[in-house]
């Protein structure tokens, strides 16, 4: 996965009231998640199914210094990050409707 859609579904992730299940069902309906934050209101509403509460909170999304951070530190510590659409995401945890939408892991 390219490093810009990690660093968006990571941003992603960070929205108030974007959970698991929120967050798997938005990031299959869309191919590139960093079209989440330059989506238009209506879109991210109608479209997407966000409640107002989230959508508002990606449209105020300003800062991504936490996410910078991040990815900066699993990159220095070599840290991967395994989404749950990946092919080596376990297959166990796509069986719970709540389960971790990315894992982190070093080695293999």
């Amino acid at each position: 996965m390219k490093t810009e859609e990690v660093y968006y579904r990571l941003a992603f992730s960070q929205i108030k009231g974007v959970g698991p299940v929120r967050f798997k069902k938005v990031v299959e309906a869309v191919n590139d998640t960093s079209l989440i934050f330059t989506a238009k209101r209506k879109f991210l509403k109608y479209e997407l199914g966000l409640p107002e509460s989230v959508v508002q909170e990606i449209i105020t999304k300003r800062d991504f210094k936490e996410i910078d951070l991040e990815m900066n530190y699993v990159t220095k510590n070599n840290i991967q990050i395994l989404f749950f659409d990946e092919i080596n995401y376990p297959n166990h945890l796509n069986h719970c409707l709540d389960g971790p939408p990315f894992i982190f892991y070093k080695g293999k």
